[in-house]
């Protein structure tokens, strides 16, 4: 059996083959997107009741750099829970977080950066964003030992290959597809290493308050910005609103010298109106409603923590039954966080569980916990040791 499967875990590939499956039990298990125990697909009522807002046709705003009080906003919402930066940032709205790496990408591509530097295992799209704007993409070992800890020293001495001014990608907290973050001496010794040898750190904020809080889920930045002078943060809206289809986040720029804010606001502006003109603004102005109404931010913040809460139990609840079974060794590791699980499967296995069962993962051996309801966890259990019974041991 071959575990040598990179480059076969295709989200696309897979929904393709979903959407083939005349199966009505189907269980998808791929995307990193939350259905919560009521059966809604994103647990956040807040935000639904707020998706049905009115056109302004007495005025329209051409607004580049996205909608002013959502960029306020966000802006807003880092200084509350970042009271120990004194930088300045500036806010551009942006196509989710996909869109906010490439805007960020492209602007750094015209400005001569070359390289980009992402974790493996990872996300690799922040490779093929990278490469889709003109740049390289390199990698960086993320090993996690045996008892769920990074082995840190591996990553720093990978990126003594790393050039002035190329570009190291750090995910920001529920690291995808592992699961476990990096520290704060690993962070602080990163961020030295980035001084020394000049180079630019792009943090991917993908599950912003979905590991401990939006407070906690800070913590990344609150270390990095005690060390650097300047810094780029991206925000997706997706998972921590449940707003995946419509395409919001946004692009920060962290930056001690305040003249900066200005040249890169410019420099955004001349990629943006180059190629999709102006984001939409509708999604925008709903979410900037919330930010800026105490009893709608409260609300939503209170959905958030419960699907943090819920995302736990259902961990908890996993392992739980895998243990029963006695089969928790299928989990490569136990103590990680965020929307997903990694199980050690093999591609025959994996491609079992999808045609005998109905339950689809990618071949990497990712499950999105995000989609997996507690009623669902025993029947995920149980075809696990099924598709795994014929394992030869010796």
């Amino acid at each position: 059996m071959d575990k040598d499967i990179k480059n076969m875990d295709s989200i696309v590939e897979i929904t393709k083959k979903i959407s083939k499956d005349p199966r009505k039990d189907i269980l998808n298990l791929c995307l990193g997107y939350y259905r919560s125990e009521e059966n809604q697909d994103t647990g956040f009522s807040v935000i639904n009741n707020l998706l049905t807002p009115t056109f302004d046709k007495s005025e329209i705003k051409l607004s580049v750099l996205g909608d002013i009080s959502f960029r306020n906003n966000i802006v807003s919402l880092l200084r509350r829970y970042m009271l120990d930066s004194d930088h300045y940032m500036s806010a551009i709205q942006s196509l989710g977080g996909s869109g906010g790496l490439w805007l960020c990408f492209k602007t750094l591509y015209q400005s001569n950066l070359q390289t980009v530097w992402y974790s493996e295992p990872g996300w690799d799209n922040h490779g093929k964003i990278a490469n889709n704007v003109g740049m390289r993409s390199k990698t960086y070992n993320y090993i996690i030992n045996n008892i769920g800890q990074i082995e840190s020293e591996n990553i720093l001495s990978d990126l003594e290959d790393i050039s002035e001014s190329d570009i190291l990608v750090l995910h920001g907290c529920c690291h995808n597809p592992c699961g476990v973050d990096l520290d704060e001496t690993s962070l602080k010794n990163i961020a030295k290493l980035s001084i020394r040898k000049k180079f630019y750190i792009v943090v991917d904020l993908a599950y912003w308050g979905i590991k401990n809080g939006l407070k906690e889920d800070l913590y990344i930045l609150s270390v990095l910005s005690k060390y650097l002078d300047q810094f780029y943060v991206v925000i997706s809206l997706s998972k921590n609103m449940g707003l995946y289809n419509e395409r919001l986040g946004a692009l920060i720029l962290f930056s001690k010298n305040k003249n900066r804010l200005s040249i890169f606001e410019n420099n955004i502006k001349s990629v943006i109106r180059t190629t999709y003109s102006m984001p939409p603004s509708l999604i925008a102005q709903c979410v900037a409603k919330v930010f800026n109404n105490k009893d709608l931010f409260n609300k939503w913040n209170k959905e958030l923590i419960n699907l943090s809460n819920t995302l736990k139990l259902r961990r908890r609840e996993l392992i739980n039954k895998l243990k029963e079974l006695n089969i928790e060794y299928v989990l490569k590791i136990k103590n990680n966080s965020g929307m997903f699980m990694n199980f050690n499967l093999y591609k025959d296995e994996i491609e079992l569980l999808a045609e005998k069962h109905g339950i689809y993962i990618l071949y990497n051996g990712r499950a999105s916990i995000a989609s997996l309801q507690l009623k669902d966890i025993d029947r995920l259990v149980y075809a696990i040791s099924d598709c795994i019974r014929d394992r030869n041991f010796n």
